[in-house]
């Protein structure tokens, strides 16, 4: 029986909360840091025995024991998006928002604007290629009212179309 030695593991202090693998060998996580309180995009190329920090440099992610916000499309081994708001009043619809995608696996990421949502809405975005993708906010505001926005872009999230906006 062959025994199998483990590769370089994922920092102990870091927990996978989502992962997605593309084939045996290659896929994506987002991991947790329970001392920074802070979310990371990580990879793997050796079917999860080792893991890479591949989360853009520069930026961080959401922090707070309970990170959220963080909407994530991983395509193929290499094409990958996710998106969180990066400032503004959490309780506004104009957050400055972005979402970061990359074509080479990690090793670099371009930074694209998203349509202004709120923070507390569920989140949902999805790609079919590399040019098509939709974006999607829905909150329940009480009462039993409820808001939603779905836009779409043609042009890989260069320019977003409003499809729907619902407020009721």
């Amino acid at each position: 029986t062959p025994t199998r030695t483990a590769g370089a593991a994922l920092a102990p202090t870091r927990v996978i909360r989502h992962i997605q693998m593309i084939d045996a060998e290659v896929g994506w996580g987002i991991a947790y840091a329970a001392a920074e309180q802070a979310a990371a995009i990580w990879r793997t190329t050796d079917g999860g025995e080792s893991w890479a920090d591949a989360t853009p440099a520069g930026i961080t992610l959401p922090t707070g024991p309970f990170p959220g916000m963080l909407e994530s499309v991983f395509l193929d081994g290499d094409r990958a998006w996710f998106a969180f708001p990066i400032e503004g009043d959490y309780q506004s619809p104009d957050i400055e928002s972005f979402f970061w995608h990359t074509q080479n696996g990690g090793r670099t990421w371009d930074q694209i604007a998203l349509p202004a949502w709120d923070t507390e809405a569920a989140v949902f975005f999805q790609f079919i290629d590399d040019q098509h993708g939709w974006f999607m906010t829905a909150n329940y505001a009480g009462a039993g009212s409820s808001w939603f926005l779905l836009s779409r872009t043609q042009d890989g999230g260069l320019g977003w179309d409003s499809l729907m906006a619902e407020d009721h």
